[in-house]
Formats: C-alpha cells, structure tokens, sequence
C-alpha cells in the first residue's frame, strides 16, 4: 500500500454563502450545510458556529470532534462503511484540513436515564486553564449543534450523530480537489529504512456487551462485532477506525502518548547521529507560526510533568509567515520545552514567538520557573 496524505492547513474559517479553500482559509457555505446535515430526518434542528484558540468560549454537550477529509484517489472513501460502502482504504491519496476540526454537540436525552448506559458527553474549554486539558482548544473548530427527534434509541442517535459529523467533515474537505497542497507525506512500509525500529502494535478494545454500540468501529461496523484482524498501518490512517467511547478514548491516548515519548526518544538519537556525520541537509519552505506552535504544543503536551507545571504556548497577533527548516525548528523547541518540563517541579512555562517590526525578526522563547542555571556553569552551556 502506498498512501499520499496531502495537508491543506486552516488559519481561519468564515460561515458565509460559498465553499472554498484558498491561501489557508476556509470558506463555509452555511446555508447548504444545515441544508445538508437537514437531510437525516433524524435531526430535528442544525446550526453552525466557529471557535477559535484563546475565545473566551465553553463547548460543552461534545459528542464527536474529526478531521476533515476526502479521498482523491484510490479505493474507497473517507469514513468506510459510514458514508459509503466498505471498501478498502489505506492507499491512493487522500487530503486533510489541518489546523481544524469539526466538533459535533447534541443536545439528546437517551431512553435509559439511569447507570453506566446513561448518554454522556463531554466540554470543550477554548481558553483558560480548561484548554490545557484538550489538544483541540489549540485548533480552530467548526461547531455542529445538533437537536435530534425526541425518543430516539440510543443506536440510531449514535448514527445520526455521527453521519452528520462526517459528512460535515467530507464536504469541508472537498474544497481543496484542484487545489495545490501545502506539503505531503507518503506513507509505503516497503520505503522504510534500515535505521528505523520495526514495531508491531497488538490493539484490543474492551467492550461493553450491553451497550447498544460499542463506539469503535472499524469499517463501519462495531469492533466487537469483528473477528480478530491484521491491519495495514495505511488503514488506520487512512480512517478505518471509527469513533471511540470517552472512557475508550482516554485509554488509548494515555497509550499514544507513551508511544510518542519513546518515538521522541528515538528520533532524538537519530537526530544527533545525523548532525554528527553531517547528513541533516536544511528544507526552507514558508512557516505560519501559530500553526508551528500548535505543533510543538501537541508534541510536547504528552511529556511527562509534574502536577502543578501549567504549560502555556502564546504568538503575538499579527506576526508574519517565516521561512526556515519546520522540522528542524520544532526540534530545537520540542527539546528546550523538554529540557524546561524536565527542571521544572511546579509554576509556568512559557513558549512565545514575538515580532520585531524594526529589524523584521521573530524570536522564540521559552521561559520557566524552574531551578535555573548556576552562574558558574554559564560559560559552559554550550559546550559539547
């Protein structure tokens, strides 16, 4: 399998009277996406917000959040077995809208209103010490509020919900076909190289045979209703897994962000053996620095820290597009926030990108109120 994610980021979203992507923005034909979210006479009432980064703003009653996406090329379709038929995915190419997310809310009361199967939901906190705890408060976030036909079995609310997200997402996606995108990546296992670990992930979801869906699907269809399964790498980037339960969901993160601080490990040493034999060649290409931030952010958030360490990522409006090494670049950031979370036991750090409209320089910094450095070893800093 060969897949080509091809990325299209989003620095801001506008609800007007068309659909378009262009020059990182998104515009959102509101009209025609109630319009098409109306469709499932299932949903009784839609409309549609925006939220952004640092808005003084409360999402609560979240059901679903997901990226947009469309196939381009290759089998299938984004959301398998949801949107359309089960056909394979994993190979061809496919765009994302990255930067953002479309976050699904339902207002629904299920016909079991007391125990563990009683519908949950969760908050989505865009400011304050509440957006610490989400990586999507970071994002930018197209907000489906949703009012569903009273007296619905919790199977079919489960579907309603989760059609009108996806289908939401692929419509949002389908403006950047004929659109250049701003990078792509190419995932093929048989182009790996001899420098990389080989790993083997053995995936089990626990269940509950009681509810009326588990939450996983894969393919559509709910993980416990499938036989044990080898699965390509490229499926489930490709979006083969379907939407997990919170309880779920908070597993499998704690197990992804374990897995990303060893891949951090890993790529550090890889990152000096390359520096050392001089193999680390520079890629100049155009950088949005909130984005760059929000990247950085989201790599780091899973190091462990100490309970009291608040860890806090903030740009100065207006700061312009730089060209440099992306990669390199939140290397160098990922390690000074790590070096900061690492001697620092309780209080703030800080990641600020300023401008300097005089000399036309950005500077980033990274602040912490940590133990510090002995004036005596100063000098020494960057020794090697």
């Amino acid at each position: 399998m060969r897949l080509e994610l091809a990325d299209f980021p989003v620095t801001r979203v506008n609800l007007g009277d068309k659909f378009e992507y262009s020059a990182k923005t998104l515009d959102v034909n509101e009209e025609q996406l109630i319009s098409l979210i109306h469709q499932d006479c299932r949903i009784r009432h839609a409309e549609v917000a925006v939220v952004t980064p640092g808005e003084r703003v409360r999402v609560t009653g979240v059901r679903d959040v997901v990226e947009p996406r469309v196939k381009v090329r290759g089998r299938g379709q984004v959301f398998p077995g949801i949107l359309g038929p089960v056909e394979p995915v994993g190979d061809g190419r496919t765009h994302r809208l990255s930067g953002m997310a479309v976050v699904v809310t339902a207002k629904y009361e299920g016909t079991i209103r007391a125990g563990t199967l009683v519908q949950r939901s969760t908050i989505l906190d865009m400011w304050g010490p509440g957006a610490e705890a989400s990586r999507f408060s970071s994002q930018i976030n197209l907000v489906l509020v949703l009012r569903l036909v009273a007296g619905l079995p919790e199977i079919e609310a489960h579907s309603a919900i989760q059609q009108a997200a996806y289908q939401a997402a692929k419509t949002l996606a389908e403006t950047t076909i004929g659109v250049d995108p701003a990078r792509a990546e190419v995932f093929q296992l048989d182009s790996a190289t001899s420098t990389l670990p080989r790993v083997v992930l053995i995936q089990a979801c626990l269940t509950d045979s009681v509810h009326a869906h588990s939450g996983v699907s894969y393919y559509g269809l709910p993980i416990r209703a499938s036989l044990a399964t080898l699965v390509h790498p490229n499926e489930f980037l490709d979006g083969a897994m379907g939407a997990l339960q919170s309880s779920q969901k908070r597993v499998l993160d704690r197990i992804r962000e374990n897995g990303l601080y060893i891949l951090d490990l890993i790529l550090g040493i890889l990152d000096l053996n390359r520096l050392e034999a001089g193999r680390a060649p520079v890629r100049w290409e155009e950088i949005d620095v909130p984005g760059l931030l929000g990247e950085v952010g989201r790599m780091t958030r899973h190091m462990p820290r100490a309970g009291d360490v608040v860890l806090e990522f903030y740009a100065v409006p207006g700061i312009p597009m730089i060209v440099s090494d992306r990669d390199k670049l939140k290397i160098i950031l990922r390690n000074l926030v790590g070096n900061a979370i690492k001697f620092t036991e309780k209080g703030l750090i800080t990641v600020r990108a300023d401008f300097d409209p005089a000399t036309q320089r950005v500077e980033f910094s990274v602040r912490d109120t940590g133990t510090g450095i002995d004036e005596d070893d100063m000098p020494f800093i960057f020794d090697m």
